[in-house]
């Protein structure tokens, strides 16, 4: 989490984290581009440490569950 909040914070969107918990809260007048550039910059850094965790720890590939 130190690390995911360490890339946010450097790509300038300032959130809290605390345990496995991520808060990020926008002012009530933010435009919907400015959303979607936030929420591009949450999905890069949550890539960035899911790929740490991949090399930390591997673990077999998980196949996708089908529903009928």
């Amino acid at each position: 989490m130190a690390k995911l909040a360490e890339h946010l914070k450097a790509k300038y969107l300032y959130a809290f984290s605390r345990f496995n918990m991520l808060w990020v809260c926008p002012p009530l007048i933010i435009k919907e581009s400015e959303l979607g550039q936030g929420l591009d910059i949450i999905e890069e850094a949550l890539l960035l440490v899911d790929q740490a965790v991949a090399k930390a720890s591997p673990a077999p590939a998980l196949e996708p569950v089908v529903r009928k």
